[in-house]
Parts: C-alpha cells; structure tokens; sequence
C-alpha cells in the first residue's frame, strides 16, 4: 500500500470523490511455495525471504495488501496491490454505478488473452459496449489527426503508443515519434507539465490530487499493522481556487 496510485487514481480520477476513512488488511508473506523455483533468481528471491525478513527497507511484512475506503461522495472502494500471488501479473478495475458500470483488465499476452479489455454495460445484457478496440495504443500516423495536425504527412511521424481515445491534437508536432507508455500517458503528463511551466497554471494531474492518490495507502497500511482499525485520511483540500479556473483541460 506504499504504492497504491496506480489504482486509487484511477478512482480519483473518474468520480471526483477522495478517501476520508480507511481499513486496511495484509497478508503476512511466509514463502511456503509448493513448486520448486523457475530460475536461479527466483530461487534467491524465496531464499532472501523479502516481506517476512524484520530488516527489510519498509518494515512491512505484508506482500499482499487490501485496502477498504469510505469516500467522500458516500461510495465505498476496494483496492488490491498484491505483490505475491499465483499469477502472471495483471491490473484490472470495476466500477460499478447505479445505472451503469465499466470493467477493464489488463491481461498477460499470449494464446487466449487479451493485452486490455474494456466494457461498458448495465442491467440489460443486450446493451454491453465492448470497447476494446478503442483503447489499443498502437501508432497512430499524423496524417489521421483532425486539425493541424491533419496537414503533417504519415511519414513526417507517428504518435506511438495512442489510442484512438487520446486527443492528439493539442499534443505539438515535436512528439511525433517519441516513446510513449502507460497507455499513452507519458506525453500528455509531458505536455501539462511544460504547459503549466509556462503559464503558471495548475495542470490536471497536481499535488493536491497526488496526495489524494497516495496518502489513503499510508494510512491503511498503518491500519494493517494495527489490527485493520478504521482510521481516518488526512486530506490537504483541492486546489487553490485562484488558480483552478486556469487549469489547463
């Protein structure tokens, strides 16, 4: 839970709504692995018994976490961040509203997965909206964006790793070609972060958004070493009002 932004901005993000009270769960790590290790590094890894050692960096013994949150807007949230599990690594999100909801989930590759799945539903199961098509990052050649951008050639650039979700037209032409990752992320932090440099502004992604992504972890693994008390989450108020009619959209 020392790291939970990934998933709790993700919720954030979407509804607005912050963590006020936490409880937090762990599960403490005693290696008892039933199958021998698959590399030399595995071995070691097991050997060097990580989360149950009392010296390690974080003295945590938990490598699997579960955090339970009481929001601001009345909604409850679960987050996962489990480190040691059966599995081939995976990251996946429901959310469930009352007239509608949205599952994705980011699969392994290989034969009979799929690398993101998105869909949106409701009650009626004729209705369900597959929208994984949309959120493939792949190339995107300049030449397809509306705009400005419209009038660059496919071959003066590529935007790597967009999605055909992703407006691409406020991103500048100096992009075109770079890398890209976290689902077509990178830029755009890019691009607000230089914006907000240049105007003063309070870009999209801030501090006191940063602080509502990370702090409800820290309280909750202080919740998980404390016999998963509620407790409840500090929180440092939105923006300076001042400044948030210039945030840059």
């Amino acid at each position: 839970m020392f790291y939970p932004t990934h998933s709790t901005s993700m919720i954030v993000s979407v509804t607005g709504a912050h963590a006020t009270h936490v409880c937090g769960m762990g599960i403490p790590d005693h290696r008892n692995c039933q199958y021998p290790p698959a590399s030399e590094a595995e071995r070691q890894y097991r050997e060097d018994d990580f989360y149950a050692r009392e010296d390690n960096v974080w003295k945590n013994p938990f490598s699997n976490e579960t955090m339970l949150c009481k929001m601001s807007d009345g909604s409850v949230t679960r987050i996962n961040e489990f480190r040691r599990i059966g599995h081939t690594g995976t990251v996946g999100m429901s959310m469930f509203g009352t007239d509608g909801s949205y599952e994705q989930q980011i699969s392994p590759t290989g034969t009979g997965y799929s690398t993101k799945a998105g869909i949106w539903l409701n009650k009626n199961l004729d209705e369900r909206l597959d929208i994984t098509d949309l959120l493939v990052c792949e190339g995107i050649p300049a030449s397809q964006i509306e705009g400005v951008m419209g009038k660059v050639t496919s071959t003066d650039g590529t935007h790597e790793g967009a999605s055909k979700l992703h407006d691409l037209t406020r991103l500048p032409r100096e992009f075109l070609g770079l890398p890209n990752g976290h689902a077509g992320s990178h830029q755009f932090l890019v691009d607000d972060f230089v914006k907000a440099c240049v105007s003063g502004k309070i870009p999209p992604n801030n501090v006191w958004d940063a602080a509502r992504y990370l702090i409800p972890g820290f309280i909750a693994h202080e919740s998980a070493m404390n016999g998963s008390i509620l407790m409840e989450v500090p929180d440092f108020g939105d923006p300076p009002e001042d400044n948030r009619a210039g945030r840059l959209l």
